[in-house]
């Protein structure tokens, strides 16, 4: 319950500045503080998209929130809702979209029995939408390529968000009746003391390495995926991301076998000899499935952005 208790207090004192300035500010995060490689993809703006709030409403025990999706080049927009409950007369999550181009009405995405933390003030109220941008991130790009509309991946990825109770990241969303416009707050939750060289894993492609030290290879050194963790929460950067904040980010290792036996008995003899030739008897160990990597940052306190990093995240491995 330590995170929930966190997040209650940063979201009381947020309660009573908005009571005196009505308005919240982002996180103030400047290229200088980001590693330079990070800060080159994310100032390109070339692949990815934003996510604006437009408007919201209270409406039969729902707050209805607004949110355009646009990719940085292009003139595709996306329309977004969210009718975020307000218990104890409303406990579902609706989700809809709309593609202005091709959709004459709202199509629905899907419901989810989720209720955000929210705190009220004389002001509006502040609702903590962190997994719902999340949601976001990950749906939008489906939609904006044109595919089926298959929300599982995102649907799952929403229901474990809401269902952590641990220390984490909280966006809020100040929402009244005195602007049409609903603003973001990035709360950071920052960890110490710091991991150096995080983006490494962010920025180096995967390398494969054929081991030449032994023959005889045990199972472990064939090719498999390793997995490498990764926490932006300990990042000295990491508090000008929003999302995601930690996650596995897995390379291929290992090395693959001829499995014809006349070259896997050449690779033996090779090996006795320690010819210079030998890596060419063995195929290479590498991502045969991966998917999209991006990260969130905030823009400015109506607006996030979803930069698609130069790297995937590598799924499954295999020999070619």
């Amino acid at each position: 319950m330590g995170g929930r208790s966190w997040l209650s207090c940063g979201l009381f004192v947020l309660g009573l500045w908005c009571i005196n300035f009505s308005w919240v500010q982002p996180l103030e995060c400047s290229p200088a503080i980001l590693p330079s490689g990070v800060s080159e993809i994310l100032s390109s703006r070339q692949h990815g998209f934003t996510i604006t709030s437009k408007s919201s409403q209270f409406l039969h025990s729902y707050w209805l929130l607004h949110f355009e999706a646009a990719p940085f080049l292009g003139s595709s927009r996306l329309q977004l809702w969210a009718w975020v409950p307000v218990p104890p007369h409303a406990s579902e999550l609706i989700l809809e979209f709309k593609d202005h181009e091709k959709d004459l009405q709202r199509i629905l995405l899907d419901t989810f029995p989720i209720i955000f933390s929210s705190y009220e003030s004389e002001g509006g109220v502040l609702l903590e939408i962190y997994c719902l941008l999340v949601y976001w991130m990950e749906v939008v790009p489906i939609l904006l390529a044109e595919k089926s509309v298959s929300t599982d991946v995102p649907g799952a990825i929403l229901r474990e968000c809401s269902r952590t109770q641990d220390k984490r990241d909280a966006v809020l969303l100040f929402v009244s009746s005195s602007y049409a416009q609903p603003s973001l707050f990035h709360l950071p939750y920052v960890q110490e003391p710091f991991i150096p060289d995080v983006e490494q894993l962010l920025l180096s492609p995967n390398h494969q390495e054929v081991d030449h030290d032994q023959v005889n290879l045990p199972t472990q050194k064939l090719c498999h995926l390793q997995d490498q963790k990764v926490n932006l929460y300990r990042a000295s950067w990491g508090q000008c991301i929003v999302a995601p904040k930690t996650f596995s980010f897995p390379s291929c290792q290992g090395n693959c076998l001829a499995l014809n036996s006349e070259l896997l008995h050449s690779s033996f003899e090779c090996y006795k000899r320690e010819a210079p030739t030998c890596s060419r008897l063995f195929q290479v160990c590498s991502p045969i499935k991966a998917r999209l990597f991006s990260l969130m940052v905030q823009d400015d306190e109506h607006k996030m952005s979803v930069h698609h990093m130069n790297t995937s995240i590598v799924e499954k491995c295999g020999c070619s």
